[in-house]
């Protein structure tokens, strides 16, 4: 490996350990390096200098890494908050299941009752069919195993997306 592809992979390596961002988006930028080195040696720099007016003109990684996250859906950015927490090691985990699995059970039925509650707003049926959720959630969740548990994965999941203390 070339000292300017090692440099490369090396800066592609610390934007991976920025917050939020994914492997196919660090590829991307990494063609993007690739290209932006390779046309300023064509024009006549050397490897080092190209190196560095390319990152440069990408910007400092945390920058580039806020706007990629900032630019993504919510539940994009939910299940990577989920994995960052997990990197802070926060434990999402519980008896083997990923709490990335009790949070997207917890999001799924926190949407389904937010929109019938909108969509039946008014009716005669909206509180109905909410308790009639809210059952199923609180159901499913026992099913899923030890109920006290999955409102910790879940309560440390909302403290750490919302940045609270304990």
């Amino acid at each position: 490996m070339s000292p300017l592809t090692r440099k490369i992979e090396g800066w592609c390596d610390e934007l991976r350990q920025q917050p939020g961002v994914s492997d196919d988006w660090v590829d991307e930028i990494k063609d993007h390096l690739y290209c932006d080195v390779l046309d300023q040696i064509e024009k006549g720099q050397d490897g080092e200098a190209a190196f560095v007016a390319a990152t440069q003109r990408l910007g400092d990684q945390a920058t580039l890494s806020q706007e990629f996250y900032k630019n993504r859906s919510i539940l994009y950015r939910l299940v990577h908050k989920t994995q960052s927490l997990r990197a802070k090691g926060v434990n999402m985990t519980r008896k083997g299941k990923k709490g990335a699995t009790i949070i997207a059970h917890a999001l799924m039925f926190a949407a389904a009752m937010l929109v019938s509650a909108k969509l039946l707003q008014g009716t005669e049926h909206g509180d109905t069919i909410l308790y009639v959720f809210l059952g199923l959630w609180v159901g499913t969740s026992m099913l899923m195993g030890d109920y006290r548990e999955q409102m910790r994965c879940e309560w440390e999941f909302l403290k750490g997306l919302f940045g609270a203390k304990s």
